[in-house]
C-alpha cells in the first residue's frame, strides 16, 4: 500500500511540472510552481529553487498564475441550510 501511495505522489508531481520561459529567453524545464507570491512565483526544478518575477514572464503566463481559480460549486449540507434564515423571513 505504501508503494502505491508513493507511486501516485510521484506521478502527481510529474503531472504538475511545466516548462517556463521568461521574456528574455531564460528557460526553466520541468519546473513546479511551489508558491505564488504578490510579485512573482517560486519555481522548483532539478537545478534548484528560483524566484521569477511576474515582470519577467509573458503576459499570458502572468494571467494564468494570478487569476484566482474558482473552487467547484458544492451545495450546502443540511446543517448549513438549517443555520441560515429563510429568504424573505426576518432573522432573530
Amino acid at each position: 500500500m505504501k508503494a502505491l501511495t508513493f507511486l501516485l505522489l510521484c506521478f502527481a508531481s510529474v503531472a504538475l511540472a511545466d516548462d517556463f520561459k521568461t521574456i528574455d529567453g531564460k528557460e526553466y524545464k520541468n519546473a513546479t510552481v511551489s508558491r505564488v507570491e504578490p510579485d512573482g512565483i517560486v519555481l522548483s526544478s532539478k537545478s534548484g529553487i528560483s524566484k521569477v518575477y511576474f515582470t519577467e514572464l509573458p503576459k499570458e503566463v502572468q494571467e494564468r498564475l494570478t487569476t484566482p481559480q474558482k473552487p467547484p460549486h458544492t451545495p450546502p449540507n443540511k446543517s448549513q441550510m438549517a443555520s441560515r434564515p429563510a429568504k424573505g423571513l426576518p432573522s432573530n
